[in-house]
């Protein structure tokens, strides 16, 4: 947005400043400024209404339209003499954030320029050179810079999350140790009244073993009966009263039917 500005403000130097100091490669065209006109007027709505679910798509839009105005530019104020060619050189660094869709135009542009330019005028050696090296060598550059990061980037990423599993692992591996070893029977079960782990002391207590116990209802398992061997109910269950409450339920009430 901000060179769109100031190429629209170059436009209209003249009016306000003699040509001959500002010299005719400073000189913008009419096609020009209309190019770096769109761009700043896109891009200024773009900045007011941004989507993030579209931020690429946004951002790829804007680049192509400050590209098409860079190689107007070119074009118009001496080609490869043009003092715009610098600003040709940093947008195209910045093809390969978008990938082909950023690196296509740019190489498509350049290929393009170089042929015209031999067509029309023919090209010398030093020309050919300069375009290849203006147009060609910020997209290798870009390439480098851009997409060297990403790998270590994801390898950080990668190294950090299998350093959180291995973590994770051995924590669990030492609860399950310490649940091994306990000898009271102790169950777990989810909001879904399913078993989800069951110790040794449990499946000798029961007589259930852990794969067939695992992921079936408790109730299926875990058989309580109160004072007059009357099977529970909601109310006087105390798994159902612990998962309901979210809090501890002891009783020396209950026994269990193997």
């Amino acid at each position: 947005m901000f060179v769109s500005a100031v190429v629209v403000a170059l436009y209209f130097l003249p009016y306000f400043v003699s040509p001959e100091k500002i010299g005719d490669a400073l000189i913008v065209s009419d096609i020009g400024v209309i190019i770096s006109a769109a761009t700043f007027v896109v891009s200024f709505l773009l900045y007011l209404w941004v989507s993030e679910k579209y931020v690429r798509i946004q951002a790829l839009i804007v680049y192509l339209m400050l590209t098409a105005s860079s190689g107007v530019l070119v074009m118009s104020t001496g080609n490869v003499a043009s003092p715009f060619l610098a600003l040709w050189v940093v947008v195209s660094l910045f093809a390969p954030v978008f990938a082909w869709l950023g690196t296509l135009p740019v190489v498509a542009a350049t290929i393009s320029f170089t042929v015209y330019q031999y067509l029309q005028h023919g090209i010398h050696l030093n020309d050919l050179v300069i375009a290849g090296a203006a147009g060609l060598a910020p997209i290798v550059a870009g390439y480098v810079i851009w997409h060297a990061a990403r790998p270590a980037k994801n390898k950080g990423g990668d190294s950090a999350y299998h350093e959180l599993a291995s973590e994770l692992s051995q924590v669990a591996n030492k609860s399950d140790v310490v649940i091994k070893a306990i000898a009271d029977g102790v169950i777990a079960v989810n909001s879904k009244n399913q078993i989800e782990l069951i110790n040794p002391a449990a499946q000798h207590i029961l007589g259930w073993g852990r794969s067939d116990a695992v992921s079936l209802d408790y109730r299926s398992v875990l058989k309580l009966t109160d004072k007059k061997d009357q099977a529970l109910t909601d109310a006087t269950d105390p798994v159902q009263l612990a998962l309901a409450k979210n809090q501890e339920i002891q009783t020396n009430d209950l026994s269990a039917t193997t």
